[in-house]
């Protein structure tokens, strides 16, 4: 127990506070944790969108939705005799604020970018919305 002048105990209050800021430090760390687990899980998650996205605009019946996210004639036709597409990253996020944009290899048809809109910083609330034929710069 501790005493004051007065002769008060006042251990009961110095205990709550221990508590309070091993709590505090508890959802710190949790809050932390999350953090850098969704960093981490982020770029997977975008692959994942991709991959999906791509191909279920593919196997649309009547290619409306293939046709609306391509940019162009050109991409088009390399991805409407697709059956399948296996989307292969080959960089990071080159967009910026709400765009991301990342250029991948279809391996049957070659290389797009894909641009996506998100509305969360790391880019958990993600949709394709273009893919147009990459062209390097020469």
């Amino acid at each position: 127990m501790i005493h004051t002048k007065n002769g008060k105990v006042i251990y009961k209050d110095v205990m709550a506070l221990k508590r309070g800021l091993k709590i505090l430090g508890v959802m710190v760390a949790v809050m932390f944790s999350v953090g850098a687990v969704t960093f981490y899980l982020s770029d997977y998650w975008i692959e994942w969108v991709g991959q999906s996205e791509v191909n279920a605009a593919i196997h649309s019946k009547n290619q409306a939705k293939l046709k609306k996210l391509c940019a162009d004639k050109r991409t088009f036709s390399k991805l409407k005799s697709l059956k399948h597409a296996d989307v292969r990253f080959e960089s990071d996020n080159q967009g910026s604020g709400k765009v991301l944009y990342y250029v991948v290899t279809i391996k049957q048809a070659g290389d797009f970018g894909l641009f996506f809109k998100t509305n969360m910083v790391l880019g958990l609330d993600s949709k394709l919305v273009k893919i147009n034929t990459y062209q390097e710069e020469k």
